[in-house]
């Protein structure tokens, strides 16, 4: 191709029988242009390479990546999961989530059905007994003391002692104790209440929905 452009150029300067040497010259000087021009025609097409992926990057990352759906740990595109891993809650893939506690996609999780049982259980109460009035007054009166003098030893006055024995005001717990080991007599006792309480049949202990009615 140098050696048809040389010649070209002879014949259009009327030169038909060209030395050699001049031959030569036209074709170093024709190579010599050739290979400059194609020096930067590849410049030029690096930099058109350099600049086309520049833009691409600039489209995937800016515009596109934000509409995909991308592991949070590889930035791989497939089906995702929710994952807690270090504490941390991703959108992981299924190779990624093996480092951590998978979850379900909140689209898929479905409510467990669970089936109540009742279970009765029973709780102690302690109340005093009804007939505490003649109780208090007849064993009083079997240890021989007054109202006045069992009122100093119950430290409470008299009018307290006698509205006790004419069942006009109930004694607290507490208080029936105290007359328990006053008078060697039984004042309180406990009284069975059943509780209902709602179990899920699941494994697991109970949750906060788990229902408790008291009768």
């Amino acid at each position: 191709m140098l050696c048809s452009i040389s010649f070209m150029l002879l014949k259009l300067c009327n030169i038909n029988s060209p030395p050699k040497e001049a031959v030569l010259i036209l074709f170093l000087v024709s190579s010599k242009y050739f290979f400059l021009n194609f020096s930067n025609l590849g410049i030029l097409f690096i930099k058109t390479r350099l600049l086309l992926s520049f833009l691409v990057n600039f489209l995937y990352l800016n515009i596109l990546l934000p509409f995909m759906s991308v592991c949070d740990l590889c930035g791989k595109e497939t089906n995702l999961f929710k994952a807690k891993i270090e504490g941390v809650e991703l959108t992981v893939c299924r190779a990624c989530g093996k480092f951590g506690q998978v979850f379900k996609p909140a689209s898929t999780i479905k409510p467990a059905l669970k089936k109540i049982i009742k279970i009765e259980e029973p709780e102690f109460m302690e109340s005093v007994v009804s007939n505490f009035a003649k109780l208090i007054r007849n064993a009083r009166e079997k240890q021989g003391l007054t109202i006045e003098e069992f009122s100093k030893k119950l430290n409470e006055r008299e009018s307290f002692v006698q509205k006790l024995e004419q069942g006009k005001l109930e004694p607290s717990i507490d208080t029936a104790r105290k007359l328990e080991n006053l008078l060697k007599i039984k004042l309180v006792e406990e009284i069975v209440e059943k509780m209902n309480v709602f179990k899920g049949k699941k494994s697991g202990p109970l949750t906060i929905g788990d229902l408790i009615k008291f009768k």
